[in-house]
């Protein structure tokens, strides 16, 4: 029904390539690290069709100065015209809802990189994966007890080989990366136009 994205810096500013320029970069952190943690949650709730989006923007410490210190610090405010804070809420087409933030600067308690999922019968959330759920008559909170680190490029590659040669379903189709980029796009054309829009 309802997920909450988070790709939060609280002073994570890169000082290197055109991460500040929107002219060549399009945008700042929702384009920049928000897409991923977006695109993962999108994927987790079933790639439903975005169309609306609502949202705002925020300059505030990325364009000035700043001698506080910070893991990137010295990067180029005077050519700096992304945002420091982007927020959107999407709707889709089948009633869920997505509630994403994203930051390269923010008055925050530490950097966040997670989604939350409210679902009819459970929730969760990514990282540490946590269940939310009822059974027997009580509210359980579901930690496994071991999860793998696996390294998934070798599987993201022959799942890209087997699609290729042996026409097995796309888990991840250009559609879905496309629905991704709209919602982006929506939030930024929310935030221009400081009202909700549709997205197309």
């Amino acid at each position: 029904m309802y997920v909450k994205v988070q790709a939060l810096r609280r002073r994570g500013i890169p000082n290197w390539g055109v991460f500040g320029r929107k002219d060549l970069q399009g945008g700042g952190p929702m384009i920049d690290i928000g897409v991923h943690a977006l695109e993962m949650a999108h994927y987790v709730m079933g790639s439903p069709e975005p169309v609306l989006a609502s949202g705002n923007t925020w300059t505030y410490m990325g364009n000035k100065p700043s001698e506080v210190k910070s893991m990137w610090p010295n990067w180029d405010y005077k050519t700096y015209t992304v945002e420091d804070l982007a927020v959107g809420m999407i709707r889709m087409k089948n009633g869920a809802m997505i509630n994403i933030e994203s930051s390269f600067a923010g008055h925050i308690k530490e950097d966040i990189f997670n989604f939350t999922i409210v679902g009819e019968k459970a929730g969760a959330t990514w990282e540490p994966f946590q269940l939310y759920h009822d059974e027997a008559g009580v509210m359980l909170n579901s930690t496994p007890a071991f999860l793998p680190r696996e390294d998934v490029f070798p599987q993201k590659m022959r799942h890209f080989v087997d699609v290729v040669l042996y026409d097995k379903k796309c888990e991840a189709p250009a559609e879905h990366g496309l629905m991704v980029q709209k919602m982006l796009d929506g939030v930024y054309q929310s935030a221009e136009a400081g009202r909700e829009v549709k997205i197309g």
